[in-house]
């Protein structure tokens, strides 16, 4: 387990006007209004912060992605935990969660069979999770859900247009097909810090993230 804690979004800096970030030049213009200068967004941002840094609710594994699994018929077993540590819950809910819209989006156009098995594994998480916290801590799984989508909404961002960029991203880029892409993502991740109450249960949220990407 880490010592210390490794905030959610360091390397990332999104929430100010950092040089490190990889912000397209069409794009600038648009998160400087969006992200940089959105008080309502940045004061979300340190207030995660805060719950990040100061409630030990769990061990979590701190950088829980789809690549973080290793699975065969039998068993699932989570590799890669040297980011692990005291902290938050919904913190790795979050992570997760934004791995998996980062993909859904990404084949958005092209493969819908493939969403809807995303789509599918979204809401099994979700209402697995949602099952369970309301069982065994029915006084604060609400906030729980509600935390990890903004976690959730702070990944993306930072998957985004921070200097570790999703693959999705970068291949995106490399088609030369990335302007809307990252505003669609930047959109949703936007919308889940600062509108996670609305995410608060698995129906909502799988509701909530069909319909707002943009064309």
């Amino acid at each position: 387990i880490q010592p210390g804690r490794c905030h959610p979004t360091e390397g990332a800096d999104y929430h100010c006007n950092k040089s490190r970030n990889k912000v397209p030049a069409e794009l600038e213009s648009w998160v400087k209004e969006h992200i940089y200068h959105n008080d309502r967004l940045n004061a979300k941002v340190e207030s995660l912060r805060e719950v990040f840094e100061n409630e030990e609710q769990s061990i979590i594994h701190g950088d829980l992605h789809t690549g973080s699994f290793m699975v065969n018929n039998d068993q699932v077993k989570v590799i890669d935990p040297e980011f692990a540590c005291w902290g938050p819950i919904g913190f790795d809910l979050g992570c997760l969660l934004a791995n998996l819209i980062i993909d859904y989006l990404f084949h958005l156009t092209n493969n819908e069979e493939y969403c809807l098995f995303i789509i599918k594994i979204i809401y099994n998480i979700l209402s697995t999770f949602e099952k369970d916290l309301s069982e065994k801590i029915p006084k604060n799984y609400k906030t729980i859900m509600i935390d990890s989508a903004a976690y959730a909404g702070t990944e993306i961002i930072r998957r985004t247009i921070g200097i570790a960029l999703a693959k999705e991203v970068s291949i995106m880029d490399e088609k030369g097909n990335n302007i809307a892409f990252r505003k669609n993502l930047l959109i949703i991740g936007i919308d889940l810090i600062t509108n996670s109450e609305k995410y608060g249960s698995c129906e909502n949220f799988i509701k909530r993230i069909k319909k707002l990407h943009v064309n």
